[in-house]
């Protein structure tokens, strides 16, 4: 059996869980979120502290060789540290 199949105990009237928990991150760069992340609808939702599980039901797919970086910057960021901020925008 695949771990990516493994389900925390689901809702009483059998539906699947929506959330995905992340666990056991190689490395991630966040505060309490050692054990991994839970995922629902492509965003965040839950932290999971060291020797930690989520709180909600949720699909388990162990991430024993992955890591987890932070998302880009946003665009006025990037130009403002790029210097095309000085160009004239007509």
């Amino acid at each position: 059996m695949s771990s990516s199949s493994t389900r925390l105990p689901s809702d009483p009237r059998g539906a699947a869980p929506r959330a995905l928990w992340v666990k056991d991150l190689l490395a991630i760069l966040a505060d309490d979120a050692e054990r991994g992340v839970v995922v629902e609808d492509g965003v965040i939702v839950e932290l999971s502290a060291a020797g930690g599980e989520p709180t909600r039901p949720a699909t388990v797919f162990d991430a024993g060789v992955h890591g987890v970086l932070p998302g880009p910057k946003p665009s006025i960021w990037r130009r403002c540290k790029t210097g095309t901020n000085t160009l004239p925008w007509r």
